[in-house]
């Protein structure tokens, strides 16, 4: 065969594919398929389960069996993270028949009794909802204000349980117990230039963080904000600027 008919033959034949790399989660599939009577095939529950699960999974992923489960686990796939102590008791408040001007300042001069966790208000509806960290301090204040009457800017108000509890997890509960992370900020040492409204202007880009208010004493400035976390966010976000790189928050 010449040189002409050989490369002919050559191009002629198909050529042949490069094997494809399986994954370890695509082989445990293979081998939890069984067979049923008619032919069709069915995957176990365990493979079921893990075929449905959203999103693309890598060739190169390593999957560990879970000894329980015989489920498969990716970066701690299936594994819920267990509520912080506290956080299936009750912790948060409707008050009821405000004033459309009411602010969140007019809501801490009568909330009293532990530490607020978050709080806003809904002028169009006239009420107010407060979250405290600890639920016996909630309790606590429940029990007073149904026993002597909640009356906020000179107007009665009304005070019960939400239906949708406010939630403390893990990770903020240890900022709180070990740092005293609360919704407020002391900026140290403030230049004389920096004014209230200045530092509202940082801040007002921070989604759903309401300043209560801002008061100066002995060259520190006071931040009052409506929640916990939104705090911890402002104060990251203020750190970073150049302007308060020199100041102590």
């Amino acid at each position: 065969m010449g040189r002409f008919e050989a490369s002919c033959t050559a191009a002629k034949e198909p050529p042949q594919e490069p094997p494809v790399k399986r994954s370890r989660l695509w082989d445990w599939l293979q081998k939890s398929t069984e067979a049923v009577g008619d032919g069709r095939e069915v995957l176990s529950p365990a493979a079921e389960n893990a075929a449905t699960v959203e999103g693309p999974v890598a060739a190169d992923t390593d999957f560990m069996d879970n000894e329980e489960t015989g489920e498969a686990l990716e970066d701690g796939f299936g594994e819920e993270e267990a509520p912080a102590t506290g956080a299936e008791e009750s912790r948060s408040l409707k008050l009821g028949g405000l004033a459309p001007s009411t602010t969140l300042l007019d809501i801490t001069r009568v909330v009293r009794g532990g530490i607020i966790l978050q709080m806003f208000v809904r002028p169009w509806n006239g009420t107010a909802h407060v979250s405290f960290v600890e639920p016996v301090a909630a309790k606590k204040f429940f029990e007073h204000a149904k026993m002597t009457g909640l009356s906020i800017k000179n107007r009665s108000a009304t005070v019960e349980w939400e239906l949708q509890q406010a939630y403390l997890n893990n990770d903020l509960a240890f900022r709180i117990d070990k740092f005293g992370a609360t919704r407020n900020l002391v900026i140290r040492s403030v230049r004389p230039e920096m004014t209230a409204e200045a530092i509202k202007l940082d801040l007002e880009h921070i989604f759903n963080l309401w300043i209560v208010d801002i008061t100066f004493k002995d060259g520190d400035a006071y931040l009052s904000l409506n929640r916990t976390i939104l705090a911890l966010t402002a104060r990251n976000c203020m750190r970073s600027r150049r302007r308060y790189r020199k100041m102590t928050i």
